[in-house]
């Protein structure tokens, strides 16, 4: 058993403000994995308890108290066939023990976390701390890719940062409690400028149309082995212009310029 899910006309209340984003990036580190993925075109959604971040998709980011309207709804929504005499002693029944029905849907919440796969890309490409965390101590790249190209893939939602937690009530508000837990994070990690996509019902490997990729950065320490490998790979399995730029360091300040090549 697991909760309803949530559709892709659900997300798009929560794509950014200033509209889908004309570009967003990937960092990844090049190993066997990697190459993979670009020969078949598929990028990895990873189950909430993969992440590095042991408070993302925590469900202490929901209330689960005060069920007792929620139950009694469930009730006349499942149960109409019920006179209302037959009905009033199945609410009876369903709200006898409220704390373990606020249970009951808690740890049913950490199962659906679980059913769903989420993918999390950036707007921002030169960031030095995402370059030495996601590609490898920048010996990795970053992958560029275009939304708009694959719209019904890369339908994104723009993860929202707090220094406290606000918790929504799910009875009150079912599908956005559970939007919340995925999409809230401490600021610690508003650098990142996240962006996720995010499915139901899978997770895994999961097709993109390859169009939608656009460029490749590579780090300011990638080998040119793997370079050459990345290009070779791109150049015989089907992607068309592909824009390529490599990261160095600057001489006059903390950052990275990024230069085609």
């Amino acid at each position: 058993m697991a909760l309803r899910q949530f559709g892709k006309d659900y997300y798009k209340q929560f794509i950014p403000k200033s509209g889908i984003p004309d570009r967003v990036f990937k960092y990844a580190t090049v190993n066997d994995n990697l190459k993979d993925s670009l020969r078949e075109g598929y990028l990895w959604f990873s189950k909430p308890d993969d992440f590095n971040d042991p408070f993302d998709c925590w469900t202490a980011l929901v209330d689960f108290s005060q069920p007792k309207d929620y139950l009694e709804k469930l009730v006349d929504d499942r149960f109409p066939h019920l006179n209302r005499r037959d009905r009033r002693v199945k609410k009876r029944i369903v709200t006898n023990d409220l704390d373990k029905a606020s249970n009951v849907y808690k740890a049913l919440t950490r199962q659906t976390m679980q059913m769903m796969g989420i993918c999390c890309f950036t707007l921002n490409d030169e960031h030095i701390l995402m370059w030495s965390h996601y590609a490898n101590n920048h010996r990795g790249l970053c992958l560029e890719f275009e939304p708009v190209v694959d719209l019904g893939y890369f339908l994104t939602a723009e993860v929202k940062y707090s220094d406290q937690f606000d918790p929504l009530n799910y009875f009150s508000s079912e599908d956005d409690a559970l939007m919340i837990m995925v999409l809230t994070k401490s600021t610690v990690w508003s650098y990142e400028r996240e962006i996720r996509i995010m499915r139901p019902m899978e997770n895994g490997k999961i097709f993109f149309k390859r169009p939608a990729l656009k460029g490749v950065i590579f780090g300011c320490r990638t080998s040119e082995k793997d370079i050459s490998d990345i290009r070779s790979i791109i150049s015989e399995h089907g992607y068309r212009d592909i824009r390529y730029r490599q990261a160095s360091m600057a001489t006059d300040s903390f950052k990275l310029i990024l230069s085609d090549i």
